[in-house]
């Protein structure tokens, strides 16, 4: 257990080092620049295979990717500019407050978040029952894929300028794939 406790030291040291230089490489755009975001990602496999080789494959890459994570936050959060506030009272008056504005609103978050649901499952029940590999593994890709891709529903619903084609669309993949289900449901 006291082998450990050094080489994941090392390992989270040398992630922050290795992404202060990607920071700084990267903001710079000479020759220096270069050099220092190839270190930074030479520094980041190292932090890596220190990690890794110290505790095991699987947690080691996952607390790789979590101090990824919070050392390039505290990074963002170290760099961010700072503004003074700025007066939006008049942004405020101009803005419109009339009934139908709040319920397009309303109508496309609901959208988005609804039928976005429904295409979601519906492309995920479509799939897992396609005749290919082991049934354990479909269930586990869509477990895997279904968030993404209904992240990505919603994102396309919500920046359409017209609601009526992402609405017609998700209407689309969700008779589609009901249309898959009763086929392979028949088969």
């Amino acid at each position: 257990m006291d082998s450990i406790y050094p080489a994941l030291v090392s390992g989270l040291l040398t992630m922050g080092l290795g992404l202060a230089l990607l920071r700084s490489g990267w903001k710079n755009s000479e020759r220096r620049g270069r050099a220092r975001v190839a270190s930074g990602w030479s520094a980041l496999l190292v932090s890596l295979y220190l990690l890794s080789s110290a505790l095991g494959t699987l947690i080691g890459l996952t607390i790789a990717t979590l101090a990824f994570g919070l050392y390039g936050y505290g990074l963002v959060a170290l760099n961010a500019e700072r503004r003074p506030l700025r007066n939006t009272y008049r942004r405020i008056a101009t803005q419109d407050a009339s009934p139908q504005a709040f319920g397009n609103g309303w109508g496309r978050g609901s959208a988005a978040f609804f039928l976005a649901m429904i295409a979601t499952i519906a492309m995920g029940a479509a799939a897992a029952g396609l005749p290919i590999g082991l049934p354990v593994n479909r269930v586990t890709i869509g477990a895997l894929v279904l968030p993404i891709l209904w992240a990505g529903l919603i994102i396309w619903v919500l920046s359409e300028a017209r609601l009526r084609r992402p609405v017609l669309g998700l209407c689309a993949i969700i008779g589609a794939s009901g249309l898959l289900i009763s086929v392979e449901m028949l088969a």
